[in-house]
């Protein structure tokens, strides 16, 4: 029984570093325009802005604006650009 367990736990642990290690590809700008597209909106409350990168001296490298209209996964784009944030 005590093997069985040690088998399933290592099943579970080897699945999980793979699963990790799909989230871990480095994210590039080039992927983030493209989650954002081309931003149309039709009111303002649509637009938003958020920072991406950093610079050495503290604050980030830029912005991205993209809306919210347009964008079809927004959970997707603010992954992307926290681990762009995070490299």
């Amino acid at each position: 029984m005590k093997l069985f367990a040690a088998f399933i736990t290592t099943l579970f642990l080897a699945g999980c570093s793979s699963a990790q290690s799909a989230s871990d590809e480095p994210v590039t700008m080039a992927d983030i325009k493209s989650l954002i597209g081309t931003p149309t909106a039709q009111s303002i409350e649509s637009c938003k802005v958020l920072p991406v990168g950093k610079k050495a001296c503290g604050g980030p490298e830029g912005y991205v604006v993209y809306s919210s209209e347009t964008v079809t996964d927004e959970r997707a784009l603010l992954e992307a650009i926290h681990r762009y944030n995070e490299k």
